[in-house]
């Protein structure tokens, strides 16, 4: 079994980009509503999904997205499983999204490890 997962970003304008992914496995949007942001907000590179933010960024752009859907689905190839993706999403969740809870000992450590923030960007945060 695998899963279409459904997301998207929305701008400050309300400017919309629709993506998806495939997990393998059964997953539903509620096994990481608790992880989630304000409940609802994921930033997709802390977990190893593409953003939808456009490459030429305004003022009106930000790093969260929503999950919309999740459906069964019996093609396409599976990012990642839908146990690795629950656990990236409470792992950022206990990091804070935007590695808020870390000490900056911890946030060098996940940097050096190689996971993307999606907050490192000197033509967008500096």
């Amino acid at each position: 079994m695998k899963t279409l997962v459904e997301y998207m970003y929305r701008d400050a304008s309300n400017y919309k980009e629709f993506g998806s992914f495939v997990l393998e496995g059964d997953f539903t949007i509620s096994a990481v509503q608790d992880f989630l942001s304000d409940g609802e907000f994921f930033i997709p590179e802390r977990v190893g999904v593409k953003s939808l933010v456009p490459a030429e960024k305004t003022a009106d752009d930000h790093y969260l997205h929503t999950l919309e859907a999740a459906s069964r689905v019996d093609a396409g190839s599976s990012m990642m499983s839908a146990g690795l993706f629950v656990e990236r999403m409470k792992r950022a969740s206990a990091e804070g999204w935007f590695y808020g809870n870390l000490s900056r000992a911890e946030r060098q450590a996940a940097l050096a490890e190689g996971r993307v923030t999606g907050l490192v960007n000197p033509d967008w945060d500096g």
